[in-house]
């Protein structure tokens, strides 16, 4: 009876494990494959044992065969053969299966736990996940358990291995290739298994397309590459294949993909065809190919305008290449010597990878192509901004080991290439690529191309990206203009020195404008942000909430109470947001009972603005500001990117306050004066060294200030005084009596750096002739 109900059971278990394997199917898992995904796996069929309506306090575990019924049948509980999945895990998989049906995730957490201990392979788990009683997406719906996240993750993970290995299994899909030619049955089985395998069909097809000895069978596969189930997914490997030496086999190639008729293919058809070196017949081949998927007109476009044309697509991902739900995706190239390979690429850098080779594609079909460079500098910038450090040369599997940086490339194309660029970063709101771009125009721009590239409103991308809302590309761009020392005005000019301000107040204290006409609110809210760490800038009326705001060094977010007056709420929040300063800063808007315009339809013209009610606590204020913020996508500098933005900033200030025509230093005067207190010491030299160059009689006496503080470091101190020196050569004694008389006190100073810095400071005032023999009686006579 025992060996009469296993033969039943193992009976019943094949058919099952049949249906599934006809019901076989993989998600794409590589560039190549169409742009809509393959559908996934089926579900569990309807004859799956329901769960119960709720689950008991104590589940009982299903039964399963126990171990000499698996040993005699050959399968296990999840209905595979023990070959594939050994008994114990597939028992363990069921009983996991069950807990998650009826909703006990703690003991299906438990349950995958014990299947990832078991250790097991990429197939098994494979086969697991798509048996009758599992079925794919049940697995994708426990990773949206959160207790179960982890593990399911762990879980599909193997499952997605082992369908890439599947998929790219030589003997499988070279036995499917032979099974093509032997019948309509078996003709149609292997193309069902060849579909899953894609674009890892085509180098194995090409071997049997170049067999003198295969004929008949490649005819077959030729026929199976266009079929409608394989033959999106093999267009850009056979495309590839075109760079093959062997003149038979790229016609072949091309008749092929006539055959296809993909319009990605056009751009390498049309490359053959306005190639000198192409033969009269590989020439009429592609002429066919082309006229089979388009009209005439495409014979007249240039190869180069097509080329281009997908680089852009590919660039804006307007085609689907890289594999969402994977690390990686597989590639395909052609390498000369080897043949058609494919190898792993960043899945999320595979759009740029594909961008980029495309335009590599237009300048060899003409040098000429020049808006390709440009595009394909965007495309390796943006590559290594997608993999936060990882260099193009890493991310692209087929690019030399030998190529130089993408800062190389940048540099030594032209600043030309770079302003376009530029040009197209601004316009796409991309800021990794504006702000590499600035630093590399910093390098090597000249002020010739800031007309040549110019507009006459609004100047070159460099003086647009001055305005651009992220901080980040204002200053690389300020940093730029100021490094390229123009000898005559330009457009835009006037907004390099406020934007240098900007930076330069980084090392400020965050700053908050807040606009409230109610006292007993303002007071209130005032008092609670400043114990939170804020500077508050207070105002009562629209009015002087727009001055306030223009006067702040810089302004993090905007309170503006629906009270506000003289310049209604509303607008004063519409010119903040039209301001580049407070294009992306967070707007609250102090919500009051008679708000005159609904906060709602503010909200909705307006970016980045929030309502709430005036009475809102500051904890809850400061977290509607973080998340507006994030909204806007505005990244917060560390304080190591503040200090370094703040300390160049003070440094391009004092080369401007000494060399330049064109930008006065002087509009960052008062920024200047108050970065000498409660700033880090480097940024506090740089800042005396620019104030020595636009001297005043309140910048020498702040300059004094700081030489005599006995609570700052000697090396300040020393600075202070050296520039107080060279200020004072300039206009004269300005300092106060009592300053004077304090630096005439540190000769009794015993550091004879500090002594040494505050003689010379005393011998630039010229101070009264007899002040020279009163130091040398108090302090040098016998």
């Amino acid at each position: 009876m025992l060996m009469r109900d296993a033969r039943l059971r193992r009976n019943l278990s094949v058919l099952a494990t049949l249906l599934a394997v006809a019901m076989l199917a993989v998600a794409p898992i590589n560039a190549e494959e169409a742009a809509a995904p393959a559908a996934a796996p089926a579900a569990a069929p309807a004859t799956a044992p329901a769960a119960p309506a709720a689950a008991p306090a104590a589940p009982a575990a299903p039964t399963s065969p126990a171990g000499e019924e698996a040993a005699a049948t050959g399968f296990g509980a999840a209905g595979l053969p023990v070959a594939i999945a050994p008994a114990d895990l597939q028992n363990d998989w069921r009983l996991m299966v069950h807990y998650f049906k009826i909703a006990r995730f703690d003991l299906a957490k438990a349950q995958a736990e014990k299947v990832l201990a078991a250790g097991p392979s990429a197939a098994a788990t494979l086969a697991l996940a798509e048996s009758p009683s599992t079925g794919y997406d049940l697995v994708v719906k426990m990773i949206r358990i959160e207790e179960l996240q982890e593990a399911a993750a762990k879980i599909l993970a193997l499952a997605d291995e082992g369908a890439r290995l599947k998929r790219t299994d030589a003997n499988r899909i070279q036995g499917n290739l032979d099974r093509l030619g032997k019948g309509p049955r078996p003709y149609f089985l292997a193309m069902q298994e060849l579909r899953h395998s894609g674009p890892y069909v085509v180098p194995h097809a090409l071997a049997i397309l170049q067999d003198p000895g295969r004929k008949e069978l490649a005819a077959l596969v030729r026929r199976a590459l266009t079929e409608p189930e394989l033959s999106q997914p093999v267009v850009r490997p056979l495309v590839r294949s075109l760079r093959t030496p062997n003149a038979r086999l790229k016609e072949t190639i091309i008749d092929i993909l006539g055959d296809i008729r993909h319009p990605h293919a056009l751009p390498a058809l049309k490359a053959i065809v306005e190639n000198p070196k192409a033969t009269d017949g590989l020439k009429a081949a592609a002429t066919r190919a082309i006229l089979k998927t388009a009209d005439e007109a495409m014979l007249k476009t240039p190869a180069k305008t097509l080329f281009l044309d997908l680089a852009n697509k590919h660039y804006y991902g307007k085609i689907a290449s890289g594999d969402p739900r994977r690390a990686t995706t597989d590639v395909f190239d052609w390498v000369e010597g080897t043949g058609l390979l494919y190898r792993a690429a960043p899945s999320k850098a595979v759009n740029e990878i594909l961008a980029s080779r495309a335009c590599s594609d237009a300048l060899k079909a003409d040098p000429g192509a020049l808006e390709a460079v440009a595009l394909w500098i965007s495309s390796v910038m943006q590559m290594e901004a997608e993999l936060g450090g990882k260099t193009a040369r890493e991310a692209d599997p087929f690019l030399p080991d030998t190529m130089p940086s993408v800062d190389f490339f940048a540099r030594s194309a032209g600043q030309q290439h770079l302003y376009n660029v530029l040009d197209r970063a601004l316009r796409d709101h991309n800021t990794p690529v504006a702000v590499r771009a600035c630093k590399a125009l910093e390098d090597v721009a000249n002020e010739a191309f800031l007309t040549l590239y110019g507009q006459a409103n609004a100047g070159s991308p460099l003086v647009m990206a001055l305005t651009y809302p992220d901080q980040r590309v204002r200053f690389a761009a300020a940093f730029a203009l100021a490094a390229i020392r123009p000898g005559k005005p330009f457009t835009g000019a006037g907004k390099v020195v406020p934007v240098l301000t900007e930076a330069l107040n980084l090392e400020a204290g965050k700053s908050l404008l807040l606009v409230e006409a109610d006292g007993n609110n303002r007071n209130r809210l005032q008092a609670a942000l400043r114990e939170a760490g804020w500077n508050v800038v207070v105002a009562t009326n629209g009015n002087q909430a727009i001055s306030s705001a223009r006067a702040m060094p810089r302004i993090d977010a905007a309170l503006v109470s629906s009270k506000t007056k003289h310049v209604g709420h509303a607008d004063v929040v519409s010119l903040l947001r039209s301001d580049y300063t407070t294009a992306m800063t967070p707007i609250i808007i102090l919500s009051w009972p008679d708000d005159p315009v609904k906060a709602s339809w503010i909200e909705s013209q307006i970016p980045y603005v929030k309502s709430v009610d005036q009475a809102i606590e500051v904890d809850a204020l400061q977290a509607e500001i973080a998340a507006q913020k994030k909204a806007a996508g505005s990244l917060v500098l560390d304080a190591g990117a503040s200090r370094a933005a703040s300390l160049q900033a003070a440094q391009v200030l004092k080369a401007i306050a000494v060399s330049s025509e064109v930008y006065s230093a002087k509009r960052a005067r008062q920024s200047l004066i108050e970065s000498l207190a409660n700033r880090p010491d480097a940024l506090v030299i740089s800042v005396l060294g620019a104030l020595a160059e636009i001297p005043d009689g309140e910048i020498t006496r702040a300059m004094a200030d700081v030489g005599v503080d006995t609570e700052r470091t000697k090396p300040v101190r020393v600075s202070a005084l050296q520039a107080l020196a060279r200020a004072a050569r300039f206009v004269g004694n300005q300092l106060e009596k009592k300053q004077v008389g304090t630096l005439q006190a540190m000769a009794g100073e015993e550091d004879d750096q500090l002594r040494d810095a505050a003689g010379e400071a005393l011998g630039a005032l010229d101070l009264d002739a007899a002040d020279g023999a009163k130091l040398i009686l108090e302090h040098a006579a016998n």
